[in-house]
């Protein structure tokens, strides 16, 4: 039995020593928020959205593609941004009649990017059929993603080039562009026009829009995407102004473009055409922008000043775990809480006057406005750490 509890407080004796010796080593200053700090490193772009793809969207997407008259392929990609997901794809053509598709049933989407691909078939219809491909990749935990890829299929045997009649433009149309673009953000082109108009169709100089534009107009927020190259064409419902945002794809864009417009009418057969400036290219934002804040910190984030004669506006967000994942929450009491945002006017600076905002990871969310129609939006992702003081226990009574 002594031999037991001797042994046992030899035991005690070598870890309290070890202890002791590991708190000997720590320096004078560390950082408290080491889990923050992990989430910062390995969950700084993840969301309640754990995977994205460039034709579907977990509220949907509609997509625009050139008459099926032969079976194509369609590509989609999907990318997870952390581990690998399992998903069911589910594909449906409607009206049935009008086209068939073959698709896999089953996905597993990846943080490289998976390629999924849908054979579409069109059926022969004695008319010409507008048609949707209905596309859904569904997970075990209910997240979606969906799209849907409108298409005609023509006739078969119509005779094509007697099936339209000749168009008529008309005259006195102007078309007022932005001057600047940048990369991921919209143009706004206002295209004014006769009463008797009856569709617009906008193109890049008499060219095709590049595959993976989006557009869309004031009077329906919901984006199109381009899946083909093709013009813009839009109804003008009796008006006489519209306003188009217009979306490039930042990998196909040269430093200046230059818009068309057509307005089609029924009266006039004078060909008439709208071209806006050349509109040049600049960047909002540089290529890398994270930072970390402690102790009074602050970072300075650059941009056009006035860019496009746009208003900017900003929203502090969290990233917080929820049951769902990683979400950024708005957070309202920022400043009282010792972070100032100034927006000044060639950069927005961010400073840690205090130390009552909880530690973690940031979000800055950049809107700009022209008008009243939203054209760009940037994310700057910061992380709060504060050092921690660590001072010795010593024995004795408090005074």
């Amino acid at each position: 039995m002594k031999h037991t509890v001797k042994k046992a407080y030899w035991l005690f004796l070598a870890v309290a020593t070890s202890i002791s010796c590991v708190f000997g080593l720590l320096p004078n200053d560390s950082y408290a928020s080491f889990r923050n700090e992990a989430v910062w490193e390995t969950g700084l772009q993840t969301s309640a959205v754990k995977v994205t793809a460039d034709y579907l969207h977990e509220d949907g997407q509609t997509v625009l593609m050139k008459d099926l008259t032969q079976s194509r392929t369609v590509r989609l990609v999907l990318t997870a941004n952390r581990e690998a997901l399992n998903g069911t794809l589910s594909c449906s053509v409607s009206p049935q009649n009008a086209a068939t598709v073959a698709a896999p049933q089953t996905v597993t989407v990846t943080d490289a990017g998976t390629v999924v691909e849908l054979v579409l078939t069109p059926n022969a219809v004695a008319q010409d059929t507008d048609a949707v491909l209905s596309v859904s990749w569904t997970t075990q935990k209910g997240q979606s993603l969906q799209g849907n890829f409108y298409f005609t299929v023509p006739a078969q045997g119509a005779q094509q080039e007697n099936s339209t009649s000749p168009e008529k433009t008309v005259s006195g149309v102007t078309l007022n562009a932005m001057k600047q673009f940048a990369p991921g953000s919209a143009v706004a082109l206002t295209v004014k026009y006769p009463l008797d108009s009856q569709q617009i169709r906008l193109t890049l100089a008499g060219e095709a829009f590049p595959s993976g534009t989006r557009y869309s107009t004031e009077y329906d927020s919901q984006e199109v995407l381009l899946y083909d190259p093709a013009q813009i064409c839009l109804e003008t419902d009796g008006t006489k102004q519209m306003t188009v945002l217009v979306t490039l794809p930042a990998d196909s864009v040269a430093d200046t473009v230059t818009f068309q417009a057509n307005v089609i009418g029924t009266d006039s057969e004078t060909p008439v055409q709208a071209q806006s400036e050349p509109i040049s290219g600049t960047l909002l934002l540089p290529d890398t922008y994270f930072y970390k804040l402690t102790d009074g910190g602050s970072f300075t984030v650059p941009f056009p000043g006035g860019w496009n004669g746009c208003t900017l506006s900003y929203t502090v967000q969290k990233l917080t775990q929820t049951e769902e994942g990683f979400v950024y929450e708005t957070n309202v009491s920022t400043e009282s809480q010792g972070l100032s945002v100034v927006n000044n006017t060639s950069n927005i600076s961010v400073t840690l006057t205090g130390s009552n905002l909880p530690a973690g990871t940031y979000r800055l969310l950049l809107v700009w406005n022209y008008q009243i129609y939203t054209v760009a939006q940037r994310e700057v992702t910061f992380h709060v750490s504060y050092p921690e003081r660590v001072t010795a226990q010593t024995g004795g009574n408090a005074t």
